[in-house]
């Protein structure tokens, strides 16, 4: 059980380990948004491969840290398993009007480019997929380093950025649940704040 705790310490990136803080970084408005959006929405996508933190977890010092092909052995379906605990948690906020889509681990550019276009024009887009997998002690436990891109209605122009890290599960066979709620509520927060959400 210690060996578990010490092992959920997350590479450098992360705040807080084992919790569900969750941290942004990042963050940066690109221009103006001239015309607040009718709605928003979220796109859980693999737009780009995820790297991994070639720093490993302190645990993995004492046990030997896992290799690349064993971190994103599980990967499709920790994607999976994160974007299906998001999913209710960012429709809950009604006021935003909100759509979700969850595209496979696997999928092309030419299948987002595709969403894309069927997303509604006075539609406000975040798009947001992992950029980092920045903490792993076995399968089943992980962490994120998650782009967060605000693209507005009409023209689809980036208007925000920003990055959201998550912490890990505190054990692998726990929900996403409760780090997703958190994510959520962050995100959330960061629209209102840079004024991004419908009239």
């Amino acid at each position: 059980m210690r060996l578990l705790a010490v092992t959920c310490l997350a590479a450098a990136t992360l705040v807080a380990a084992c919790s569900t803080t969750v941290n942004v970084s990042e963050s940066k408005k690109v221009r103006e948004l001239r015309v607040p959006p009718e709605s928003v929405t979220f796109i859980w996508s693999a737009a780009k491969p995820p790297s991994y933190s070639s720093l490993p977890a302190m645990g993995g010092m004492f046990i030997g840290g896992p290799s690349q092909r064993e971190v994103f052995q599980a990967y499709p379906s920790e994607f999976t398993a994160f974007a299906e605990a998001l999913r209710p948690q960012l429709e809950a906020h009604t006021e935003l009007r909100p759509a979700f889509v969850r595209l496979p681990s696997s999928h092309s550019q030419e299948q987002l480019d595709r969403v894309l276009q069927e997303v509604r024009k006075r539609s406000a887009v975040v798009l947001m997929y992992p950029e980092k997998v920045t903490g792993y002690c076995a399968p089943g436990c992980y962490a994120f380093s998650v782009r967060v891109n605000y693209l507005s209605a009409q023209q689809r122009r980036l208007v925000w950025t920003g990055v959201i890290e998550t912490p890990p599960k505190n054990n692998h066979h726990d929900s996403f649940e409760p780090v997703a709620r958190t994510f959520a509520q962050e995100l959330v927060k960061q629209l209102k704040d840079q004024e991004l959400v419908p009239r």
